[in-house]
């Protein structure tokens, strides 16, 4: 995404100074660095042929969100006894398997302990982040769907208070796929 935030003032002036926001997303930090480098790299050399200047300040960096698996079966398995369905196709979207996630700090939170970020529908077919969703979030069912959703959670988290071994197990896990996502045997 680019968003050019002063590019002068006439089309036909080359302006003294311009510039512009941009955000890079991948799946992964490792993909995230390699596309960072390659990103910069167009930049530099889009500025050098055209005899400009390029400076580079980078901002924030979020992680890709591991969502563990334990975790989320836990989850799962208490949103379903609240009578929750889940299902593999969004009418907008299609399938909901290995379906894109956006950028948030929630990824960064997962590095460091076990985490899940579960997604519940309010019955709308709107994209987060528009004026639809958020009408569509203002209703009596959104409410209740957010209620089901949120007594799940704090199911799941007795789950793992009461019983040590589910502990033990989510950690193993976060352990493992944390491993995994750095890249390290």
């Amino acid at each position: 995404m680019v968003l050019i935030t002063n590019g002068g003032t006439k089309p036909n002036i080359i302006p003294e100074k311009s510039d512009l926001e941009f955000y890079i997303r991948a799946p992964t930090l490792a993909e995230l660095k390699k596309l960072k480098e390659k990103t910069v790299a167009v930049f530099q050399a889009a500025g050098k042929s055209s005899g400009c200047s390029v400076d580079i300040q980078s901002g924030a960096c979020f992680a890709n969100l591991i969502n563990n698996t334990d975790l989320l079966q836990l989850y799962t398995n208490n949103a379903e006894e609240l009578g929750v369905e889940f299902s593999d196709f969004h009418p907008k979207l299609g399938s909901l398997r290995n379906m894109p996630s956006g950028s948030t700090d929630m990824g960064d939170v997962s590095y460091v302990v076990p985490s899940i970020q579960p997604m519940y529908s309010i019955g709308a077919t709107a994209f987060n982040h528009t004026r639809d969703f958020t009408e569509a979030s203002n209703t009596e069912y959104a409410h209740q769907r957010t209620l089901i959703a949120a007594k799940a959670l704090v199911m799941t988290a007795l789950n793992v208070l009461v019983n040590p071994i589910t502990l033990d197990s989510i950690k193993a896990t976060f352990k493992c796929q944390v491993t995994a996502a750095a890249g390290k045997p």
